[in-house]
């Protein structure tokens, strides 16, 4: 997953995995210089996963895909999210599911407006994917060696990021 010749170390993979689960945005490497595509992939899902919670992400994926929720399921997700009622289970992971997705698209098209101007549009759409799904799940990860730094005259890139960051603080946090 390493692109730089550097492999990581079963210490330093597991850090990266648990920083990206836990949505803490801690590195070891980095992730834009030193993670190959594959290696940027899954720590993108690793961050969704963390951001809506492996239970919540599984079970809407199941719902959407036309399976039904078990009684282990249900009780799982009951302690899993709290007020959850069972009759309104299926929509409401329905609905999670494709509030997350649109407004991570959204913010992905916003932000690859903002940086199609600079960038190939390879570069940006990887670019507004990675950072709109990492802003939503306040996961802090970045693909540039400064973070966010070189876009710190860009109100576009800042109001959308905020807003990706603020939205998915209310709706993931409850």
């Amino acid at each position: 997953v390493c692109g730089t010749g550097h492999s990581l170390t079963l210490v330093e993979a597991l850090f990266t995995a648990t920083s990206a689960v836990c949505v803490t945005g801690l590195a070891v490497l980095d992730t834009g210089k030193d993670f190959t595509f594959v290696g940027k992939s899954v720590l993108l899902l690793l961050i969704q996963l963390g951001g809506l919670g492996i239970m919540v992400l599984s079970s809407g994926i199941l719902l959407l895909l036309g399976g039904r929720l078990g009684l282990r399921e249900k009780s799982v997700l009951k302690a899993t999210v709290p007020g959850l009622q069972f009759s309104g289970a299926g929509s409401l992971l329905k609905g999670t599911m494709i509030f997350t997705f649109a407004v991570e698209a959204l913010g992905a098209v916003l932000l690859f407006l903002c940086w199609l101007p600079r960038m190939s549009w390879q570069d940006a759409a990887g670019s507004a994917v990675f950072h709109s799904i990492s802003a939503f799940c306040n996961a802090g990860f970045s693909l540039n060696s400064d973070s966010l730094m070189g876009d710190v005259d860009s109100p576009g890139v800042n109001l959308v990021v905020m807003a990706l960051i603020v939205v998915g603080g209310f709706f993931i946090r409850r």
